[in-house]
């Protein structure tokens, strides 16, 4: 069963019909995506490719239930949330949808195991289900060690890597990554695309990566969209890999 009690469908994301106006009707009106649909199946790796302001950022937000779109509807297994009360919207993010953010979003003050333990103080899991679910997965992705450090204490890829593990602390159906290779060097990029892949792969998470350039995201990933005049353009076909069950 979905989280809203309906059947889950093998398509996890979906838009129909959506656009994004920004100051709609004001002197500075801006139409940043129009009349996109987009269907994401379980289990997929999907690139949305593009130059800076094309909307990518914008359409993972959306997907994310972090914006409203001006028309059109974001459907989470078959569901529409956008327009959802914003508690029961923060209840369907805390349990569906992990985010990694460009800019990592770490609080400064918190460890490396209380960042990745936070979303799930948010979301109610007990004290010792908490700390099991942060060892598993600090030590499944070699940050074990770093557990007790600030994020001051780390180079940008391991506070990238701790983005990525805290993105899954409440086990989503879905991971939403903003550009989160900009900010790295080419080895510590390559080891979080290789995170990103490990959990589409062996977890079966359905991953939606936004990047300026393919490369090298568009190596692990199965499809790759392209931003052309708001819209999206499909580039090749789909993985076999991506079309299992």
């Amino acid at each position: 069963m979905g989280w809203g009690g309906l059947r889950m469908s093998a398509e996890v994301l979906a838009t129909r019909g959506l656009w994004k106006t920004y100051d709609p009707g004001g002197p500075f009106e801006v139409e940043v995506l129009t009349d996109v649909n987009l269907s994401v199946k379980r289990g997929e790796f999907v690139l949305l490719s593009g130059p800076s302001g094309c909307g990518k950022t914008t359409l993972l937000n959306l997907l994310g239930g972090l914006d409203e779109p001006t028309r059109g509807e974001v459907l989470l297994e078959g569901v529409r949330i956008s327009g959802l009360s914003q508690g029961r919207l923060s209840r369907v993010r805390s349990r569906s949808i992990g985010f990694i953010f460009q800019h990592f979003n770490l609080l400064p003050s918190l460890t490396v195991r209380e960042n990745v333990e936070l979303p799930m103080v948010y979301a109610g899991v007990p004290r010792g289900d908490r700390g099991r679910r942060v060892g598993d997965l600090l030590g499944r992705f070699d940050l074990s060690g770093l557990g007790d450090r600030l994020p001051s204490r780390l180079s940008g890829g391991q506070m990238q890597r701790v983005a990525a593990v805290r993105a899954l602390a409440n086990d989503p159906l879905v991971v939403l990554a903003d550009e989160p290779t900009s900010n790295l060097d080419e080895e510590s990029s390559e080891m979080l695309l290789g995170m990103l892949s490990e959990m589409n792969r062996e977890d079966g998470k359905t991953v939606v990566l936004a990047s300026n350039y393919p490369e090298p995201a568009g190596r692990y990933a199965g499809r790759h969209l392209v931003f052309r005049l708001g819209g999206l353009e499909e580039l090749g076909e789909e993985s076999a890999s991506s079309e299992e069950e």
